[in-house]
This record gives C-alpha cells, structure tokens and sequence, in this order.
C-alpha cells in the first residue's frame, strides 16, 4: 500500500485594518457581514490580552499585535448584546428581590398595604444591585476599547478566501476609515519587527 502524501495547509490569509473610533468599528462589521461574510470570519482581540492575565502578557503595541499569530482573537460583541446583557443585570435582581419579598411578607401574614410596602423596597434594593452590574459591564467594555486606543488603535481582522474576497474586504474596511488596511499570511509563527513594524505586508491585490 502507497504511502498517502502530504501537502503542506495553505496559508491563512486575513485582511486587516486599525480603528480610532469604537463606531466605526461596528458600521464595518455590519457592511461587512450585509456583504456575505460569515460572523466567525471577523475577529478582534481577545479580552484577556487586552486586560492581561497571570498567563498572558498585556498587549504593548498595537502595530506589532495586528500581524502577530500569537495573538488571541475573539469575536466581535454587538452593542445589542452589551445593551440585552445590561438589561438583564438590571431586571433580574429587581424581580428577584421583589417576589422574594412579596413571599416572606407573606408567609409572615403581612397586610396588604404592608407586601406592597416590603416589595418595593425590595425592588428598589434590586435596581441598585442592578444598576451597580450596570456599571461594571460599562466599565469592562469601556476599558476594553480604550486600552487598545491606547496601545495604537483597534485591530479588526476579517479571514479571506480569495482575492476577490480580500478585495472586498479592503475596500470595506477603507470606507469605514480603517487605517493600516492590508492583507497578511499566519504562518504560526512569530513575524520578525524591524523599526517598530512587522515585515509581513503584502502588496494588496
């Protein structure tokens, strides 16, 4: 029996582009994905090397992270999501609190007057927990953004098949006002940096 060969994987291709403006950012992943490509395609920085961990070292510079393999990517969080997720921290201890209010005013045979009084309060003690989640999701996003603004920008990358689709993919990014807009190959490995700057850019097709 023939020995089956192997052919080496073709290279990943990705076009990439660096924002300045967090709405920017979601107008292209909208024009994008209105253009057919698939949601998995678009990816940002992981929020763990974003805000670093005991395992992962924060990032330094976005223009060495944008072509860097060994950066963790993740998915884009739509401000709806962020928006549903807030709504829920909101909602959740609110009526939470007041049915269990509702209830022990009950079970210790409360008037009317008085379950109405004790779950109010307990509703007014949900909101501010929820408010206080609230805040905490704003936070965590807010800082999320603003480090990478920070670092140099906000890399957005877009997985590609072909040509054609790196061209549409550059031209979307360049009309929602990406900067640094070009195509690399993930090989696996780390690219070398010379000046501050990878040497992995392609000419654009």
């Amino acid at each position: 029996m023939e020995n089956a060969q192997k052919h080496p994987s073709p290279a990943v291709r990705e076009a990439v582009g660096v924002f300045d403006d967090i709405g920017a950012i979601h107008d292209c992943v909208d024009e994008l994905q209105s253009q057919g490509f698939d949601r998995s395609d678009i990816t940002m920085l992981a929020r763990d090397q974003v805000v670093g961990s005991k395992s992962l070292l924060p990032i330094e510079d976005t223009l060495q992270t944008e072509d860097s393999p060994s950066a963790l990517r993740g998915p884009v969080i739509e401000p709806e999501s962020v928006g549903d997720a807030k709504g829920a921290l909101l909602g959740a201890p609110i009526y939470i609190l007041t049915l269990a209010c509702a209830g022990v005013s009950a079970a210790f045979g409360l008037s009317t007057v008085m379950l109405l009084i004790v779950s109010a309060i307990g509703g007014l003690i949900g909101a501010g927990i929820g408010l206080i989640l609230m805040n905490i999701v704003d936070k965590r996003q807010t800082g999320y953004y603003d480090r990478q603004l920070e670092h140099g920008g906000i890399p957005l990358w877009i997985h590609t098949r072909d040509p054609d689709h790196e061209q549409r993919a550059i031209d979307i990014l360049m009309h929602n006002r990406a900067r640094d807009v070009h195509i690399h190959d993930l090989d696996g490995l780390p690219y070398e940096v010379q000046d501050g700057r990878t040497t992995v850019y392609k000419i654009i097709h």
